[in-house]
């Protein structure tokens, strides 16, 4: 065979093997990044209730913190506003849509327990379902008409004590409209706020001023949304025992005046939370009061809005340590 045909064929050898070594570096790279390094983050995600509201009206808000990573992380337990790690701001916005102002939301009160610990595998989430419409500086948005911007922030030691875990929400525009008056007669004539922390807790036997001016506004502003609050506020406080210690005195469950509470309140004005507690709290009295059968309707409205959002799963914790029996009303 000729000299230089011996030289292509083996050009032509080396070549193959040349592209065949490179295919394998390809792989080789297209794949290792994954396997050689684990990726730690975070994700906040801030969600209200709805996103327009008219003054004095309760403002409750989703959080989910998730873990986008590849690797677990500890975070706290309770991703609760009344935690030390989670941090919720408001920017009220002018009309050329610059913000100004930042408020921050200050819970009425710390949890007393110390910061827990748990373990978030990748994409698991951690969430929290609550008020955040009155805290320690009193109201909380809804006090003010206006466009806002919320956002919040989640950061807290990492339980071994070396730096933070932290995440940061989008910020998500909320609008609060003058509504028909209900707001601001709730909001002015409210007497040391006593009506608006009847309103957050949804219980305060004690509070007398503030469930009297409740009840006006039910009185005075009877197609309000506020009064559907209200209704729901009253319904909780009735169906389960508060201890008053003003007069050092336990008032039982009132499950008929509960019931009364509830009767026409009108859902679609409500957020999933609300209805999901308030038909848990139907459904646990009309058990109390001897009516089990009715209890099957309400009972099953609350667990398809759980199923929607699985966050709301500890109304219902909560609703069966009420009432063990709870769940017999249902199928099986």
């Amino acid at each position: 065979m000729p000299v230089n045909a011996l030289r292509n064929r083996a050009w032509l050898g080396t070549a193959a093997f040349t592209r065949a070594l490179l295919g394998v570096c390809l792989a080789v790279l297209s794949i290792s990044p994954a396997r050689a390094q684990d990726t730690a983050g975070l994700r906040l995600f801030l969600e209200p209730s709805k996103r327009e509201f008219v003054v004095g009206e309760p403002l409750f808000a989703t959080m989910r913190l998730r873990n986008v990573g590849t690797v677990p992380l500890n975070v706290t337990d309770n991703l609760h506003v009344r935690t030390e790690a989670v941090s919720i701001v408001a920017e009220l916005e002018q009309g050329t849509g610059q913000a100004r102002s930042a408020a921050r939301y200050r819970p009425l009160s710390l949890l007393f327990a110390p910061a827990s610990y748990r373990s978030l595998a990748p994409g698991e989430e951690n969430t929290f379902v609550g008020a955040i419409f009155f805290g320690g500086t009193g109201w909380f948005v809804v006090d003010r008409e206006g466009d806002y911007r919320l956002h919040a922030r989640y950061r807290s030691p990492v339980r071994s004590g070396r730096g933070v875990v932290e995440a940061s929400s989008e910020p998500v525009r909320v609008s609060v409209r003058r509504g028909s008056g209900a707001g601001r007669f709730l909001i002015d004539r409210d007497h040391r706020g006593e009506g608006a922390r009847f309103l957050f807790w949804q219980r305060g036997d004690h509070l007398d001023r503030g469930i009297a001016h409740l009840r006006q506004v039910q009185t005075r502003f009877p197609e309000s949304v506020l009064a559907d609050y209200v209704r729901v506020a009253f319904a909780k406080s009735y169906s389960r025992p508060f201890k008053n210690y003003a007069i050092d005195e336990l008032r039982p469950i009132d499950c008929p005046q509960a019931l009364v509470e509830l009767s026409g309140l009108r859902v679609r004005l409500l957020p999933a939370v609300l209805n999901v507690q308030s038909s848990l709290d139907r459904a646990r009295c009309l058990i109390a009061s001897g009516r089990r059968p009715e209890a099957q309707e309400p009972l099953q409205f609350a667990l398809r809005l759980i199923e929607q959002d699985r966050a709301l799963e500890t109304l219902l914790d909560e609703a069966v340590q009420l009432e063990p029996t709870l769940l017999a009303a249902g199928p099986g």
